[in-house]
């Protein structure tokens, strides 16, 4: 009931309580803590151009795990999608520093979405001889291993690597 008062809002189960998230694009205003506004300072994700240079390299990879989301969270609150976007950036970063080493600059989620869990993002290293393929093959082992989530390890039941997947 409280969510059908505050307008660009869900209803969301975390930790056994239920709240109010503002939906994706919206954060909670400073002045009227009740009310949903647009937000106008979003994270903006950088294209592939911005991040690559003559030292660094870039990768799309979008992977879909065998994960779903517990259907009292949705994605399209803002708070779920930060909180999946922080913990799926740590476990690729981690994953693919462990298989490139220093050579990985960083990970960039680009997206997130349901359908099981479809994770698009960049993969940005430093350029060197034979890289890409180190990369490519970094992806290819997260493919045959998974992800840990949470702690857990999740199948990689698809991975696409490339603009055009």
């Amino acid at each position: 009931m409280a969510c059908s008062k505050k307008n660009n809002s869900l209803c969301e189960v975390w930790d056994g309580v239920t709240r109010c998230s503002c939906i994706r694009g919206y954060i909670e205003s400073k002045s009227t803590p009740s009310t949903c506004v647009e937000n106008t300072q979003g994270i903006i994700v950088p294209d592939e151009n911005a991040l690559s240079d003559d030292a660094h390299g870039v990768l799309q990879v979008e992977i879909k795990l065998g994960y779903s989301l517990p259907h009292y969270n949705s994605l399209n609150t803002s708070n779920t999608y930060d909180i999946y976007v922080k913990e799926l950036n740590t476990s690729l970063t981690k994953f693919y520093k462990d298989e490139i080493g220093h050579w990985l600059s960083k990970v960039v989620i680009r997206d997130i979405r349901t359908g099981s869990l479809y994770v698009d993002h960049f993969v940005v290293y430093q350029k060197r001889e034979h890289i890409l393929s180190d990369v490519i093959y970094a992806v290819l082992k997260l493919a045959e291993s998974g992800l840990v989530i949470y702690g857990k390890t999740y199948n990689v039941t698809n991975a696409f690597i490339g603009k055009d997947k």
